[in-house]
């Protein structure tokens, strides 16, 4: 878990960190792109770290949003 630095705020970044709906993966990409916004200048770790974290929570709601569609196509027939 590395402490980032933000505009002056600390904020934990738990780097591939597995949300269980996507309620929270939808909250936890709002909050990344929020932090990529509010970036001053350009600070080259820690744009990378949160396009990381950005991409992977992405994966993730898609995954579930594709596992949710055919599971209910599966219930549908």
């Amino acid at each position: 878990m590395p402490l980032e630095i933000t505009r002056n705020d600390p904020f934990w970044v738990h780097e591939g960190m597995v949300m269980n709906t996507p309620e929270q993966i939808e909250e936890r990409i709002a909050f990344l792109e929020d932090q990529l916004a509010s970036l001053d200048h350009y600070l080259p770790e820690t744009y990378q770290l949160l396009m990381r974290e950005l991409d992977f929570q992405q994966h993730n709601l898609m995954t579930i949003k594709i596992k949710t569609f055919y599971s209910n196509q599966d219930h549908e027939q």
